[in-house]
């Protein structure tokens, strides 16, 4: 049996490591789009609900307003939580590709080109707007809960 030159072998891990990576974006987007998706529909539905600032409004439905307005915030937590630990799994294969890949392609740079003052200009990655929507959501939910609150100040002192 004939051992494999170490290129071939640093090769083989790093193709393995792009298919770790490549999954755990696809889980990562995935689970962004559900967690837009429902937290989008809440919104909605609860907006269309939305009961207006008058005294003889019930107070089930200021109530249910305040209810979900907290639902939707702890969804966005719930959010934000997912984001945070796939971004810790990208990140990790990231850095075990810029081990491997020296070895791997030799003075090639693929991933660690991102690293080189020469490399200029780099866009924010693609997942920063996604952490600026959860950021979004909050401050939805945060304005919907106010509203609640107001109208509960509303129906009490008018």
């Amino acid at each position: 049996m004939v051992d494999e030159a170490p290129e071939a072998i640093a090769m083989q891990q790093y193709q393995t490591l792009m298919a770790y990576l490549a999954y755990e974006n696809t889980i990562w987007w995935t689970r962004a789009n559900y967690f837009l998706l429902a937290s989008t529909a809440l919104l909605a539905f609860v907006v269309a609900g939305l009961p207006p600032l008058e005294r003889d409004v019930a107070w089930t439905k200021i109530v249910a307003v305040s209810v979900m307005s907290l639902t939707g915030a702890i969804l966005a937590l719930f959010w934000w939580k997912s984001l945070r630990a796939g971004d810790f799994w990208i990140d990790r294969w990231h850095e075990l590709l810029k081990q491997i890949e020296p070895r791997a392609f030799g003075s090639i740079k693929v991933i660690r080109s991102r690293d080189t003052p020469e490399a200029g200009y780099r866009p924010p990655p693609a997942r920063a707007p996604t952490r600026h929507t959860v950021i979004l959501f909050v401050v939805l939910w945060a304005l919907v809960f106010a509203y609640s609150l107001i109208g509960a100040g509303v129906k009490l002192w008018v």
